[in-house]
């Protein structure tokens, strides 16, 4: 019961990584800090989905045991870190525009 709230800041430090990377690296388009900000940023969509479905099962609907701030930050890290993702892809992807939508409905 205590390790619920890892899933929820293993997802926070995944969003706040790839923006932060790319920000130290100059957002400089080299294909290594590329492949890096999408991998990371897929890992934090990972967690995410996982959250969502722990979410909707019920799996967080304890309230004292777990950290008020932990939800709203790793929601509005993932937010920030989409909506960069989405700008920063070339192409013109209308799923991408669609989570970065719904991530930010969500936080």
């Amino acid at each position: 019961d205590r390790l619920r709230p890892l899933l929820w800041i293993w997802m926070a430090t995944a969003s706040i990584a790839g923006p932060s990377y790319a920000a130290v690296s100059g957002y400089s388009s080299d294909a290594i800090s590329s492949v890096l900000f999408q991998s990371l940023w897929c890992i934090a969509l990972v967690f995410f989905a996982i959250n969502s479905i722990g979410l909707l099962r019920n799996f967080y609907s304890y309230t004292k045991d777990m950290s008020i701030w932990i939800m709203p930050f790793s929601l509005a890290a993932f937010s920030a870190s989409t909506l960069m993702y989405y700008r920063t892809v070339e192409e013109n992807r209308d799923l991408m525009f669609v989570l970065s939508c719904i991530s930010m409905a969500v936080a």
